[in-house]
């Protein structure tokens, strides 16, 4: 958009459209985009967009419309009313001046990451679009050399480096499709002139407005570069106005599918995990039944006694022929109560896996919607295409414009056992999660430590979850507190509807009308 025999089709169409015309005003609507309008003898109003941004660094004059009613800033409030008098181009280098009457005059610098529009008077900036300050008394750019007649064979062992060195003003995007259709890595750097020469006679005196499949401009005719075009203009301002708002576009799309990747990433790595559990749970269920035959065996052997230090007993195995049977106890229960914990940890087991059983289906069909989700997420091309898959799939990546809801929640989230977990980051964190849980889901706390607040999601659930998951989610509040390096830690644990924020209380203090406590070892719940 910006290279210089661009520019030298640009300032002849400049000159036609804004000779004669007076200074109104200019703002700015957007970062590095600059908006000035003008208005013609015949009382037509022309807008001139410049875009000072080093990957769209475009001039260009745009349909009018009124400036932003919410952008109250106003740029150079000293030129309005001055008439344009004369457009130049700096012989050589891509600096671009629309001279007002005999004393301002605006420069534009289309190149580099300095960028820019300067007010130039009396050879010294007085004013600037970007940096001002800075700039402000300093003296203004200066056209480089005029390239000279080089003499001697092309510098260099590329042939990129023997175009350069022929012309360094030739566009850089066009460089490598000009070596690969005329196979000049296969020639002498002689040759390589002589192409680059053609190419450039070709662009001064034929020029044709093409904007490739790549989104780049380029002046070269088609007859001397084939290559796949979007779009073939008749003026260079519709090219390289359509250049910019199409890459304005891109970047745009990039943007919103930069922001939601992350976040869908993580979901479904996260919800393929929890399948992963859920089908360790319904293994369990192959081993329940066993687990039951231990309970049966322990209470069928009740009334033997057994050392204070005895890890393990062995008894005839009456489901496989009075065979030996070892059966792991804890030293410090009964048989009796050994028994109740085989047979509680086999009903455990058994729950979980009818849970997971009915979870299954969900969990995998919320996979496939995830990966079909990502998978379209990847080939979308227009922010249009891009704002139809966010409504589609609106149930997967939250209500946030294009964000994940985890990367907009004011708190972390994670998922265990089919169970989210809320975790605290701050003082203010734990005042929204608190406010922001369901009556009846669970809240966790470190007692008389501080540290985050935790909710248990219960979504709906009319059972209380399982032992272990509450213990878990325990070990991870306790984790996420002042007291993660001790040995057990006592944890605050009550439904949601019993916790409330005392008038005045700083952020994060709440009063708990019911508790129950349960001493935990701090873990980590991510790594579990």
């Amino acid at each position: 958009m910006n290279n210089y025999f661009a520019l030298i089709y640009s300032t002849d169409h400049l000159k036609h459209k804004l000779l004669g015309a007076t200074y109104l005003f200019s703002t700015s609507s957007r970062k590095d985009l600059w908006e000035g309008w003008f208005k013609t003898a015949e009382g037509d109003r022309i807008r001139l967009l410049f875009s000072a941004s080093v990957a769209e660094t475009a001039l260009f004059t745009d349909r009018d419309r009124p400036p932003p009613r919410q952008n109250k800033l106003r740029f150079f409030e000293s030129l309005h009313g001055s008439v344009v008098t004369g457009i130049t181009l700096a012989k050589g280098d891509r600096l671009m001046t629309i001279h007002l009457g005999t004393g301002p005059r605006l420069l534009f610098q289309l190149y580099g990451q300095q960028a820019n529009l300067m007010v130039v008077e009396n050879e010294a900036i007085v004013d600037a679009f970007r940096n001002p300050g800075t700039l402000t008394g300093t003296d203004p750019p200066e056209p480089r050399a005029p390239l000279v007649e080089r003499s001697g064979p092309p510098g260099g062992n590329s042939p990129k480096s023997a175009i350069l060195h022929t012309e360094p003003r030739f566009p850089r995007h066009l460089v490598d499709p000009i070596i690969r259709h005329y196979r000049l890595d296969m020639h002498s750097a002689s040759k390589v002139a002589e192409v680059t020469r053609m190419l450039v006679k070709a662009m001064r005196e034929r020029p044709q407005f093409r904007v490739l499949e790549s989104g780049h401009l380029c002046l070269i005719p088609e007859d001397l570069l084939p290559a796949g075009e979007l779009r073939i203009f008749e003026e260079i301002n519709e090219a390289v106005r359509f250049t910019f708002y199409r890459a304005s576009r891109n970047r745009h799309l990039s943007r919103l599918k930069s922001s939601i990747e992350p976040s869908l990433k993580r979901t479904l790595k996260r919800t393929r995990q929890e399948l992963k559990r859920i089908e360790i749970s319904i293994k369990d269920l192959e081993k329940v039944e066993k687990w039951e035959e231990n309970g049966h065996l322990l209470m069928a052997n009740a009334h033997r006694t057994t050392a204070p230090d005895c890890r393990e007993i062995v008894v005839d195995d009456l489901y496989n022929d009075n065979r030996p049977r070892t059966i792991r106890i804890k030293p410090a229960l009964s048989l009796a109560a050994n028994a109740q914990v085989w047979y509680d940890r086999a009903g455990s087991a058994r729950k979980r896996a009818l849970e997971a059983k009915k979870r299954t289906e969900k969990v995998e069909l919320r996979i496939d919607r995830l990966a079909g989700a990502f998978e379209e997420l990847e080939q979308i091309g227009h922010v249009s295409d891009f704002e139809q898959w966010e409504k589609q799939y609106r149930d997967l990546i939250g209500h946030h414009g294009g964000k994940g809801k985890e990367e907009t929640l004011p708190f972390r989230t994670s998922t265990y056992r089919g169970y989210e977990v809320w975790t605290g980051k701050n003082a203010k964190s734990n005042d929204r999660l608190t406010r922001m849980a369901h009556k009846e889901d669970l809240w966790m706390h470190a007692r008389g430590a501080s540290g985050a607040h935790v909710i248990l999601r219960m979504e709906g659930r009319r059972t209380d979850p399982p032992s272990d998951v509450i213990y878990a989610v325990a070990a991870h509040t306790a984790w996420n507190s002042k007291q993660r390096g001790a040995g057990l830690v006592p944890v605050i644990i009550t439904k949601k509807k019993y916790v409330t924020k005392p008038k005045g209380a700083p952020a994060g203090a709440v009063r708990v009308q019911q508790e129950r406590v349960e001493l935990v070892e701090p873990a980590n719940l991510e790594q579990e």
